[in-house]
């Protein structure tokens, strides 16, 4: 699962729209949109943000099992 999917699920749980966590990451719908579709990525600034708003490490929000996967063959 990769940071699109997880950041759906995350606000899922949290029973937010993409709206509402708009509005707390100021930015607008429509990048929360891209986001969760995989077409962008929020900066630095604001995944250290939404980790901490949704109780995650950074770690837990951006890794995914494929990279980690990766990793473990070098």
């Amino acid at each position: 699962m990769g940071f699109a999917e997880k950041l759906v699920k995350y606000r899922k749980e949290f029973n937010m729209t993409q709206e509402a966590l708009a509005e707390r990451c100021n930015v607008t719908r429509q990048a929360i949109a891209k986001w969760e579709k995989g077409e962008s990525l929020p900066d630095v600034y604001l995944i250290a943000r939404l980790a901490s708003m949704f109780g995650a490490s950074i770690e837990d929000l951006i890794w995914s099992r494929d990279t980690a996967t990766l990793e473990n063959k070098k």
